[in-house]
């Protein structure tokens, strides 16, 4: 039996494993879209949490079309052997590239906060370790591991969250439109929480049915957005629009600002969070990159392909000469993100459409 035919992962396990498609940057990111909204980022938040509902929707309709059939021969079902193929090349290449942008901004923050002296090869290299081995193991690895871990990185996100929440002077948040937003920025940032979104159709023939899949992703989506909400709306609170510009890590920073007895250094306890669910991001980007490859090729075991993606994603992050350069192109990705989440996908439905009109 194939894999996909001795798995079959629940509603649950699907919330929590889209959890983990939220990108590293999101402890940042709150900075970055103050840049061009500033304290109105958050309703540019509320709106991408409903938007990114129809993509969803539509990925989730293409699966009741096409049950038990892998995102490739979907594509290659409605596009054709050529463009199917072109299409799930680009859509591994994005995968393998932000994954490796992702590890990037971790292995900063590491460096930044914690391991001063490390280099960043040996970061990397541990991470991506970790990665190729929980591959090895299996989908039925990752999607476990994540069942576990994420519920209790969530609640820790949470209590730091309610730890500094008496610390936040909410007037900063008004007036609740500012005159200074740059729109079109911000709403390419405001979508930039599902940066690897797309990864979820490598899981499609784990899903048992696409109510399933349709309930799991809603869910998973909301988690990450009022994450990244609430995040933003204390970040306003505690700096101000006006000095969070100044911050490169604002989530950090804002854990440092937490008193506890037994504790001295609390950003230590939030960087251990983002470290962990660093590495279930690196683990699924990974996966799925070895994945498309795998059923792009229709060749080899995939624990090579995963030896292969762990490879290039290595190179790839060490390229960047530093974290403002990694930055900008993790921008330039997600303008690529919202392309193919808000167009091709779309497209790729209607193409659905129109070729099975013309075939009856």
């Amino acid at each position: 039996m194939s894999e996909h035919e001795k798995l079959k992962i629940s509603t649950y396990q699907i919330v929590w494993l889209v959890g983990a498609f939220a990108p590293v940057g999101l402890t940042s990111l709150p900075r970055e879209l103050n840049e061009y909204t500033q304290q109105s980022g958050w309703m540019f938040a509320l709106a991408a949490s409903l938007l990114i509902l129809l993509p969803i929707r539509l990925l989730v309709n293409l699966t009741s079309r096409y049950p038990q059939q892998n995102f490739a021969s979907i594509l290659e079902s409605i596009l054709g052997k050529f463009a199917g193929k072109f299409m799930m090349l680009i859509l591994s290449l994005y995968i393998i590239i932000s994954t490796a942008f992702s590890i990037r901004i971790m292995t900063d923050g590491v460096i930044t906060y914690l391991l001063f002296h490390t280099p960043k090869w040996i970061i990397i290299a541990a991470a991506l370790a970790v990665s190729v081995y929980a591959i090895h193991k299996g989908a039925k690895t990752i999607i476990r591991f994540n069942e576990f871990i994420q519920p209790v990185l969530f609640m820790t996100f949470f209590a730091i969250f309610i730890l500094v929440f008496n610390k936040s002077d909410f007037t900063n948040l008004l007036p609740l439109v500012s005159r200074e937003i740059q729109w079109r920025n911000g709403v390419l940032l405001s979508v930039y929480p599902f940066f690897h979104l797309l990864a979820l159709a490598f899981f499609f023939p784990f899903t048992a049915n696409p109510k399933q899949l349709w309930n799991g992703a809603v869910w998973g989506t909301q988690i990450i957005n009022f994450t990244f909400l609430i995040l933003f709306i204390l970040n306003i609170g505690i700096f101000g629009s006006t000095e969070l510009n100044y911050i490169q890590h604002p989530g950090i920073e804002m854990a440092r600002l937490i008193e506890l007895p037994i504790l001295e250094r609390m950003e230590i306890v939030f960087m251990t969070y983002w470290i962990l669910y660093s590495f279930t991001l690196f683990i699924v980007g990974t996966y799925s990159g070895s994945v498309g490859l795998q059923q792009l090729f229709n060749r080899g075991p995939r624990s090579w392909w995963a030896l292969a993606v762990g490879a290039v994603v290595y190179v790839l992050s060490l390229l960047p000469e530093n974290i403002d350069t990694v930055h900008q192109l993790e921008l330039l990705l997600n303008q690529v993100n919202a392309v193919m989440m808000f167009m091709f996908v779309p497209l790729l439905t209607l193409a659905d459409r129109i070729k099975k009109k013309a075939r009856s």
